[in-house]
């Protein structure tokens, strides 16, 4: 028995005539929250291919549609965002408001901005719902007026970053009206990775002093060591206000991800209280014991190196956008 074939409803067509140009879809909307109205971003864009490219989705026989998101074809390096924040920013989740779809939300100074989003499949609309757009620039400028529409332009910066962090570099979708932000934004990121790098090869000297090819005797390791984890917190608490003073900081600098396979109690740059944060490990090198302070370094060192990485690409990111925003002519 041949298998059944299901009907197509094509919402959306782009022709061979317009390949290489880029094609997005945008929906904005605002729906009701626990405190407030809670604003919801979703955007997608690619490249349209050779032969044209189109956005259809499946109907049964009896023209019922299928539980499908629907399915493009003709779109090359596709980018795909959902984004979501409260309007009132008092409906940030917390311990006993656990609502799906609010995990991610963080709220710094004064800047109201979403780290990420968590959606279920029946909160999302689908692509026949939304706005079609051909070109570059006027997926920009659809994001702009959608925004404006729900008095939400303050999202985006967080939308316009967070699409540029994904995108492959030949597909960024410049906008020269950020320019002076990439510029703020760039010089903060790379005071960060300066600062991780910092961190890291402070670690890595502390490690080496405490072997016997060190360079300072051993009974002073101990005072050594705690000026070492001074410094480390020092840079810590640098590090942890630039993240709060950037966009999308912690993209760009993940805190806390303990990467280095730690558990708590672990020597923790970022407490401020000594005792807690590096006791154990100096109270073992006044033992003459270097296996605690040895291993906590360590593993601090892998966790320095991927948080680095991480900073670094930011960096290299944020510099080609800057580049591209500002030989790219006027705004959308």
């Amino acid at each position: 028995m041949a298998e059944r074939q299901l009907n197509r409803v094509v919402v959306k067509e782009f022709p061979a005539e317009v390949a290489g140009e880029m094609a997005g879809w945008v929906d904005i909307k605002t729906t009701p929250g626990r405190k407030s109205d809670l604003i919801w971003a979703r955007v997608a864009y690619g490249r349209i291919a050779v032969g044209g490219a189109q956005y259809s989705y499946p109907i049964s026989e009896s023209g019922t549609r299928g539980y499908s998101s629907g399915d493009s074809s003709g779109f090359t390096e596709c980018v795909e965002l959902g984004l979501m924040a409260p309007m009132d920013w008092s409906d940030i989740v917390t311990e006993s408001n656990k609502a799906p779809g609010l995990q991610g939300l963080d709220l710094n100074k004064d800047r109201r901005r979403a780290f990420a989003s968590s959606f279920r499949y029946e909160d999302l609309p689908d692509k026949d719902k939304g706005v079609w757009v051909l070109g570059a620039r006027e997926i920009l400028s659809t994001i702009k007026e959608g925004l404006e529409k729900q008095r939400a332009d303050w999202l985006y910066a967080n939308i316009y970053y967070m699409l540029a962090y994904m995108a492959q570099e030949e597909d960024i979708l410049p906008d020269p009206s950020m320019q002076d932000q990439t510029d703020e934004e760039l010089a903060k990121a790379q005071s960060a990775s300066s600062l991780l790098a910092e961190s890291q090869q402070l670690d890595t000297m502390m490690q080496h002093r405490l072997t016997i090819f060190g360079d300072i005797p051993a009974v002073e390791i101990p005072e050594v060591f705690v000026d070492s984890r001074r410094l480390a917190h020092r840079n810590e608490r640098t590090l942890r206000a630039l993240d709060k003073d950037m966009i999308l900081g912690r993209q760009q600098m993940p805190i806390g991800a303990r990467s280095g396979g730690r558990s708590w109690p672990y020597m923790d740059a970022g407490e401020s209280n000594e005792d807690k944060a590096f006791g154990v490990e100096l109270e073992a090198l006044r033992r003459n014991d270097i296996q605690p302070a040895w291993r906590e370094l360590k593993r601090e060192i892998v966790e320095l190196n991927m948080r680095f990485e991480t900073s670094h690409a930011m960096v290299g990111r944020l510099g080609h956008l800057a580049t591209l925003e500002r030989n790219s002519g006027s705004s959308p």
